[in-house]
């Protein structure tokens, strides 16, 4: 279903949406489904720290493990978490 709002509809929409924004996140459901969200800018921020956080105390668990990887390990690894039509058909020329 497409919806078409003209650009003083969109303008009165934006206005409510940001003034709403003070209240906290606004979900966007389409049918019954939350497909998106429109976050306070500071929760955005809080978000992307959380993530790289993530992100470095991933990276700093790596780093503590002994030993090493052999590369064969990891790239059958990485086959298998990007596996796509054409990286199986690679796969079976090999």
């Amino acid at each position: 279903m497409t919806v078409k709002l003209e650009n003083e509809e969109v303008l009165d929409w934006m206005e409510t949406a940001l003034r709403d924004l003070e209240d906290g996140p606004i979900v966007i459901e389409r049918n019954g489904l939350a497909v998106g969200a429109l976050v306070p800018a500071d929760m955005l921020e809080l978000l992307e720290r959380l993530e790289d956080e993530s992100y470095r105390s991933a990276i700093a668990e790596a780093h503590a493990e002994p030993g090493e990887i052999p590369w064969e390990e990891v790239k059958a690894e990485s086959r298998a978490l990007l596996c796509t039509p054409q990286t199986l058909l690679e796969e079976s020329d090999e």
